[in-house]
């Protein structure tokens, strides 16, 4: 209303200029000034008057008011279909209006959305919910964004070589063959295997905050330009594209059990660490039926890295301001719930810092979790990239339904994972069984429904789709177990230097996920129609997982190391008198009966 009032009459003066350039500037400077002021103690009778019961309400009313004014106002003036000539009584019956919509509009945010959501955080936060379900949820869209990127190009590559839409000027069809097609899908892992250990030192001297923010960015710009680039480096580009996106999605494991390790306490760690990693298999439900229909418009293939890209970029805005790379650098996390989180954990950071790489692999659970790792990488590679071509091709399913029942197995990936994970808590902290008892009975049960279902699989007919789609479906349920098996198994050993340690197994399973799909396009020999060369690759597939699982339950271990500490490598040069273990034997069983 001032504005409005001050503009009249507006003759284009230098006076009328510099109040339109400097009104907002000094109005948001004298109100900073005011708030700057209450909040130091310097605001004398202007801070009680402010702080008055009866401001509660409306300052949530103005502050909705703000939100919705400027929509009120677009959505009037978009409606004008005849040319208006601005009067002063039109201006302040105009300017009324838009106040009083305004509102009313913002009176129905605050009963309608501010003040459940108000109630529904005061219940959440006063039955133990806090900060640290924040960053979960924060850590589980991470999960979910990075793998819609990765698995829609499986969907992504068909629609690019679909013949059927070549006649459609609208959309670029490629001639690549499955070979071809297998060097792209792969090509993603050629620079996620390169910069593994690399990405785990930067989580664990950076932070695991920067280095997933940078990631999401990266891959927000590699898909919202890969569309435009294509058609001048053909399926090369695509592969220099891939790849990039490995390089940065290099980081996210590594830097997740990081983060892991540092806000959540070993009680807790197994099922918040199940759900977080459920995201995973949750982002491949979306990409592959989302992507199936993506590729359907008239944009076609295009459009699925534009949308991609979309959601990295928002992904991105609400990682950098609702996250932390630890409890003590998040702004919002109250001192009694940072020592609830810190009290039986060594998070010390020291000021120079070194990895322990000689204990690390010298300890006989690493090389557990990383037989564990590597067949359960084999399994799940072969699924995430060559399952859309084997429902398509194999069984004849089109593309879009293909897309979405790829979806199928995923769902169940979920569903086994998030129940292993409570029910493997559950009973340890429940003194049940011990913990490293329960890894290997939960690593077994997914490796045991991999291989049946895998051997199943391969003798399945292609005029049995529903028989074949089903058997996928509980072979990946059972294969969600294994979350609450080797995936832990490196947080029990370290939480301190767990990402450092997935780093490296995650870099020589890399190996095998590129290896993986050119394997199997040579096993198909180029023809991904013979469902007998598919019974090929699926028994091969089992026989590696059991073999992995056989040295997991050989060599796993529960215990947290000595190493674990980060001050490890200054105290082993100390004086022996001045030397104290990380873990006493006294501390180690207090921390268990805490923890159950």
């Amino acid at each position: 209303m001032i504005y409005v009032m001050a503009q009249l009459p507006y003759n284009f003066t230098y006076d009328d200029m510099a109040f339109n350039c400097l009104m907002r500037s000094v109005w948001a400077a004298s109100v900073g000034w005011i708030i700057i002021a209450c909040a130091h103690g310097y605001g004398g009778p202007i801070n009680w008057f402010l702080s008055l019961p009866m401001w509660k309400l409306p300052s949530r009313i103005s502050y909705a008011v703000y939100l919705i004014h400027v929509q009120v106002e677009v959505l009037h003036t978009v409606g004008v279909v005849k040319p208006r000539y601005f009067t002063e009584i039109d201006t302040l019956y105009s300017c009324a209006s838009y106040v009083t919509i305004s509102m009313i509009l913002g009176f129905c945010i605050c009963i309608l959305v501010d003040a459940p959501t108000s109630t529904l955080l005061k219940i959440l936060f006063g039955y133990g919910y806090g900060i640290r379900h924040l960053q979960m949820i924060c850590m589980g869209l991470n999960m979910i964004t990075l793998f819609i990127g990765r698995g829609s190009m499986g969907v992504a590559v068909l629609a690019m070589t679909d013949i059927s839409r070549r006649r459609d000027a609208r959309v670029e069809i490629y001639d690549w063959d499955k070979k071809t097609q297998g060097i792209i899908l792969s090509s993603f892992f050629w620079g996620y295997m390169l910069m593994q250990v690399p990405a785990g030192l930067l989580s664990k001297r950076f932070g695991g905050k920067l280095v997933i923010f940078v990631a999401l960015l990266v891959n927000g710009f590699v898909c919202g330009l890969l569309p435009s680039i294509v058609k001048i480096g053909g399926w090369q580009i695509v592969c220099a594209c891939r790849s990039l996106m490995g390089l940065s999605q290099a980081c996210l494991f590594p830097a997740s059990h990081t983060l892991l390790g540092k806000w959540l306490p070993s009680h807790e760690r197994t099922s918040y660490t199940g759900l977080v990693y459920g995201g995973c298999q949750l982002g491949i439900v979306i990409a592959m039926p989302v992507s199936g229909l993506l590729a359907a418009t008239t944009l076609g293939w295009k459009l699925i890295f534009y949308a991609i890209s979309a959601i990295m970029f928002l992904n991105a805005f609400i990682w950098y301001y609702f996250a932390a790379s630890s409890p003590g650098q998040h702004k919002l996390i109250s001192p009694e719930e940072r020592e609830y989180i810190e009290r039986d954990l060594n998070v010390s950071q020291p000021a120079n810092f070194r990895t322990p790489w000689l204990k690390i692999l010298g300890t006989r659970g690493f090389w557990g979790a990383l037989a564990g790792h590597i067949g359960s990488s084999v399994v799940y590679i072969l699924f995430f990239v060559d399952m859309p071509t084997y429902l398509e091709k194999g069984l004849n399913i089109s593309l879009t339904s293909s897309a979405t029942l790829s979806a199928l197995p995923y769902i169940g990936m979920v569903v086994g994972n998030v129940i292993s994970s409570l029910l493997c808590e559950r009973l340890y902290n429940k003194g049940v069984f011990r913990l490293v008892t329960l890894r290997r009975i939960f690593n077994s049960i997914g490796v045991a429904g991999v291989t049946v279902g895998l051997l199943a699989l391969s003798f399945a007919k292609s005029d049995s789709k529903a028989l074949a789609v089903g058997m996928l479906t509980v072979t990946l349920s059972l294969c969600g177990f294994v979350s609450a098996g080797f995936m832990m198994s490196l947080l029990d050993l370290s939480p301190n230097y767990s990402g450092v340690m997935l780093s490296i197994t995650n870099c020589i399973t890399s190996m095998g996920a590129v290896l993986t799909p050119i394997t199997t396009s040579f096993i198909l020999r180029n023809d991904p129609t013979d469902v007998s060369r598919w019974r090929i690759v699926f028994f091969v597939t089992a026989v590696i997982g059991v073999i992995s699982n056989t040295l997991y339950v050989l060599l796993v271990s529960a215990d947290r190391q000595v190493w674990d500490d980060p001050d490890y490598m200054d105290k082993r040069k100390a004086d022996p008198e001045e030397r104290k273990p990380a873990l006493s034997k006294e501390h180690t069983v207090e921390l268990k009966q805490l923890d159950r």
